[in-house]
Order: structure tokens, then C-alpha cells, then sequence
């Protein structure tokens, strides 16, 4: 048996030994390698000790701005005067307060006689008056009716007028509501109950 090889010689694969050459080309590679690797790596390095650096910096600033400000907070001479100032301004309000309370209470009671007046309500009239100004605004008003249904009328006139404005009555007493009785009434506020 004859073997015929069509395998053309110069498609077989020689054999190459590894030379000098070889290993030192792949060994300068890898130094080349190596040494951009380390490159990068030592100006990584040196971005981070700069970023160390400035954060340290501002770490200092920071504790010196808060020494300051901790020096300036524990003086207590400071904050005494800033107590003594406020005190002050506290007593210039309190007096500002009495001033116009004062005010209020010396108006007279003429805007109250007007008010009572422009409330009239046909068959009923007031025999008693009293308003009283001390802290707060205390008014009685007693007197007599034809009709008990007048002196709903009446606190409905007295809240129109601007005096009245937002007075309350606490206690309200009727007396002889039988049919054609007269009927006393009077009208109480609680002291000092009144925005106006």
C-alpha cells in the first residue's frame, strides 16, 4: 500500500522553540506594562493625598471657626447684656401696654351713651346703667319691657354698633313674663370678655 501526503508542506505548522529573543520581548511588554500601571496608580495616589490634603484644611478652618464661635457663646458677659437689653425692651412694652390701656379706659363713656341710644328698641327702656373699666370691660344693663321678645331686639341692635362689637352677656334675667306683665330684665358681661 502506497500512502500519497496532499497536505501542501507549507501549510504544516512548524515548530518554533522559544529564544532569547522571544523572552525578551515579552518580558520588556510586561515591565512596560508594569510600569504604566504603576504610573497610574502613583497619580491616583497623589489626586487623593491632594483631596486629603484640602479636606484637612478644611477640617482646621472648621474647628477654628467653631472655637471662635464657642469662645464668643460661653462669654457670658455678652449674654448678660443681651438679657439686660431684652429686659429693657420688655419694660419700655409693659409701659406702652399700661399707656394704652390707660388710654382706653379715660375715652369717657359718651360712644357707649350713643351706642345704647341707636339700639333703642319701641317698648323698652333701661333704668340702670353700669360700666365698669378696669383690667377688661364689665357692663350691667337692667330695665323693663312690654314684651319679653324686646330684649332679643335689644342685643341684636346692640351688637350692630360698634362699641358693643363683640360683647358677650353672661347672664341674662327675666322677671313677670305672664301675658301683659311688664318685664324686668337685666343683662350682665363677664369682666374683661370683649374685643373691642
Amino acid at each position: 500500500m502506497q500512502q500519497i501526503n496532499l497536505l501542501n508542506g507549507g501549510l504544516i505548522l512548524k515548530t518554533q522553540h522559544w529564544v532569547a529573543k522571544h523572552f525578551l520581548m515579552t518580558w520588556a511588554g510586561f515591565a512596560f506594562l508594569l510600569v504604566i500601571f504603576t504610573s497610574w496608580q502613583g497619580l491616583s495616589l497623589w489626586e487623593l493625598k491632594s483631596e486629603m490634603s484640602q479636606t484637612e484644611t478644611d477640617v482646621q478652618k472648621l474647628r477654628a471657626a467653631n472655637e471662635i464661635a464657642r469662645t464668643k457663646s460661653a462669654e457670658p458677659s455678652g449674654m448678660r447684656d443681651q438679657i439686660a437689653a431684652l429686659q429693657v425692651q420688655q419694660r419700655e412694652q409693659d409701659s406702652l401696654v399700661e399707656l394704652l390701656r390707660s388710654q382706653q379706659q379715660s375715652r369717657g363713656f359718651s360712644e357707649y351713651l350713643t351706642g345704647l341710644a341707636n339700639a333703642h328698641v319701641d317698648g323698652l327702656w333701661l333704668n340702670e346703667i353700669e360700666i365698669v373699666h378696669d383690667r377688661g370691660r364689665r357692663i350691667s344693663l337692667r330695665g323693663s319691657a312690654l314684651n319679653a321678645r324686646f330684649v332679643p331686639l335689644l342685643l341684636r341692635n346692640l351688637a350692630a354698633e360698634q362699641q358693643f362689637s363683640g360683647q358677650r352677656f353672661e347672664q341674662l334675667e327675666l322677671q313677670g313674663t305672664g301675658p301683659g306683665e311688664l318685664v324686668d330684665f337685666s343683662l350682665i358681661s363677664p369682666n374683661g370678655d370683649v374685643s373691642g
